[in-house]
């Protein structure tokens, strides 16, 4: 059904549905970044499903982290072509680009406001320095996030934590 303002929804995703659709260039694509692997395969479809439903009572909410080990091994493997794909479908006034220690930083977790995913790539090896609020974000209770210069609001976060790392 084509977007109106009576859906109970603050994400738009500007693409007409095609329950049909297939792509045979994107199939292989994936295939190949997933070694053949249909578990592995099926966690990033998982993934990309979880993104596509603003889920307010964060019964799908999920982080995930891609790492350098396994399938994906060291650096150009995929991660970042998958990470970039998923952004584009989602449009970039859906996602948000916070690394997992911005998520820990005063004002950075605002931009998570409205958002179906947030997609750090490239995550440093510095530990993050407090846990709490990540758990907040993945859980869906809701925190108090500022911006500079405002008044901070209360928010509960229903956007899928995602990173990449390499190792």
């Amino acid at each position: 059904e084509p977007y109106n303002s009576s859906n109970i929804s603050l994400n738009k995703i500007d693409w007409n549905y095609n329950i049909n659709a297939y792509d045979e260039e994107l199939d292989k694509v994936l295939n190949d970044i997933t070694c053949n692997d249909n578990n592995i395969r099926a966690v990033i479809e998982e993934m990309f499903g979880a993104c596509l439903y603003a889920n307010i009572d964060n019964r799908f909410n999920k982080i995930f982290m891609f790492t350098g080990s396994n399938i994906l091994n060291s650096g150009s493997n995929g991660k970042s072509t998958i990470l970039e794909l998923l952004c584009n479908i989602l449009g970039e006034e859906n996602t948000s680009k916070l690394s997992l220690n911005d998520l820990t930083s005063q004002f950075k977790p605002i931009q998570l406001k409205y958002k179906l995913a947030n997609i750090g790539d490239d995550l440093d090896k510095n530990e993050i320095d407090s846990t709490g609020l990540l758990k907040k974000l993945v859980t869906g209770e809701g925190f108090n996030a500022e911006s500079k210069g405002k008044d901070g609001v209360d928010i509960k976060n229903y956007a899928n934590l995602i990173f990449s790392a390499n190792t």
